[in-house]
C-alpha cells in the first residue's frame, strides 16, 4: 500500500506547510507493506508503543540514492505471566496482580535505488527484537490461554545518509483470553529461558508513587571472549544513582495520564553478569560484565504527603526509592550478542509516613 500522506496542516506557519509538502513528495515515492488496514474494537487488554531505530546497510552492499520499498512484519515469539504488585499509581499506572510478558521480532525488507550509474535496485534484510508488557485482568487465570495480535499501525523511513536510515514504527499489542480454545502453536511459554538471578522475591503491598518499566538492550560479547554456545545464566541488578525534583503541570491527559504538579526524575543504571559456555571444542564456561549507561525515568508524586512539602523530605532523605526486579529474560541472538529484557518496578516510599494516604 503506499502510504496516507497526514491530513493535519499547519495553517499559519508558511515553512511548516512547505516542510509537510516536501515531506508527503519523498512518504509518497515509498512504497509501504505492512501496515495493518483493519484494527480492533473495543481493545481492553493491550499496550502500544512506538520503536524507534536506526538501520544501516551492509558493509558489502552500495551506498542509498533513494529508497524506494520498506516490507514490515511483526511475530510474537513467546510470552510469560508474572505476579506483580496491586495498585494503581498516582500518574494513572493501574497494577492487577499479573502482566503478561511478550517478546517478539520485527523483520523488515528495504529495497532501493543504489547511488551508483546504472542505478540498480537493491534489497537488504533486517530482524530487531522487542520486549513488552500487558497487564492482564485481576481474575485472570493460568488455564486460560492467550494470544497476542501484533498490528502495525504506521511506519515512517527517513534516509540520514547514504548508508544508514531512521524509522519510527508505531505498533499495537491486542491480547485476545479464551478458555476453551487451543493455545497458540505459533508462540511457546518461555518459562525455559536462561537462568535468571537478582528477580526480587518480595514486592511492595498496594504502592502509591511508582512506575513500571520494561528495558530492554542488547548485550554484546567482549572482542577479547570466545563466541557464545549457549547462555547457562544472567544476573542483573539497579543502582539508583540520583534523583531530583520538577515541577510539572498538574492536569488529566485525554489518554487518562496524570500529572500532579511534581515529579520525581529518578535516574539509574543497569548491571549484568552473563555467565556461558563458549563455543569451542572444550566448552568452557566463560563470563562478562556489563554496565549500562545513565538511563533516566520519572515518578509522578505528591506536592504533599500529609502537609509536608516533598522537597523536604526529599532533602532529609525521607523518601526511599526502592528497584524491584520483576522479571528477567535473556536470549542470544547470535554467537556474540545477547538479547536482555527486565521488566522493572521503581517505588517511591515516604520513610516518615507509613500510610501516605492524606497526598495533595
Amino acid at each position: 500500500m503506499i502510504k496516507d500522506s497526514c491530513n493535519n496542516k499547519c495553517l499559519n506557519n508558511n515553512s511548516c506547510n512547505k516542510l509537510n509538502i516536501n515531506k508527503k513528495k519523498i512518504e509518497d515515492m515509498i512504497e509501504y507493506n505492512g501496515i495493518s488496514k483493519n484494527l480492533p474494537q473495543n481493545s481492553t487488554i493491550f499496550t502500544q508503543f512506538t520503536f524507534n531505530k536506526t538501520l544501516c546497510i551492509p558493509c558489502e552492499k552500495p551506498d542509498i540514492e533513494k529508497i524506494v520499498r520498506l516490507d514490515t512484519k511483526i511475530t510474537i515469539n513467546d510470552y510469560k505471566v508474572i505476579k506483580t504488585p496491586v495498585g494503581t499509581s498516582l500518574e494513572g499506572q493501574t497494577l492487577t496482580g499479573c502482566k503478561l510478558i511478550v517478546y517478539g521480532t520485527i523483520k523488515q525488507l528495504v529495497m532501493y535505488v543504489a547511488n551508483e550509474i546504472d542505478q540498480s535496485v537493491h534489497s537488504a534484510h533486517f530482524e530487531e527484537c522487542f520486549c513488552k508488557y500487558i497487564v492482564l485482568p485481576n481474575n485472570f487465570s493460568k488455564l486460560t490461554n492467550l494470544k497476542v495480535i501484533p498490528y502495525i499501525e504506521d511506519v515512517t523511513i527517513n534516509e540520514s545518509d547514504s548508508r544508514c536510515f531512521c524509522e519510527c514504527i508505531n505498533i499495537f499489542l491486542d491480547t485476545r483470553l479464551c478458555a476453551n480454545c487451543n493455545r497458540c502453536n505459533e508462540v511457546s511459554c518461555f518459562e525455559e529461558c536462561t537462568k535468571s538471578l537478582g528477580v526480587s522475591e518480595n514486592l511492595p503491598q498496594n504502592p502509591l508513587f511508582f512506575k513500571e518499566l520494561i528495558i530492554d538492550d542488547i548485550l554484546c560479547i567482549p572482542i577479547e571472549k570466545p563466541d557464545i554456545e549457549g547462555l547457562i545464566s544472567i544476573t542483573s541488578q539497579v543502582d539508583i544513582i540520583s534523583t531530583k525534583l520538577i515541577c510539572t503541570e498538574n492536569k488529566k491527559s485525554l489518554e487518562g495520564q496524570n500529572l500532579s504538579g511534581c515529579k520525581l526524575i529518578i535516574e539509574y543504571k543497569v548491571k549484568d553478569l552473563v555467565v556461558y559456555t563458549a563455543n569451542e571444542v572444550t566448552q568452557p564456561v566463560h563470563s562478562a560484565h556489563y554496565e549500562s549507561s545513565l538511563k533516566s525515568t520519572f515518578v509522578v508524586v505528591p506536592c504533599e504527603i500529609n502537609g509536608v512539602n516533598i522537597q523536604e523530605l526529599l532533602d532529609e532523605c525521607k523518601l526511599k526509592i526502592n528497584s524491584y526486579i520483576e522479571d528477567i529474560c535473556a536470549k542470544n541472538k547470535d554467537r556474540r550478542t545477547i538479547s536482555r529484557c527486565l521488566t522493572l518496578l521503581i517505588d517511591v516510599e515516604p520513610k516518615c509516613i507509613k500510610n501516605a494516604k492524606k497526598v495533595k
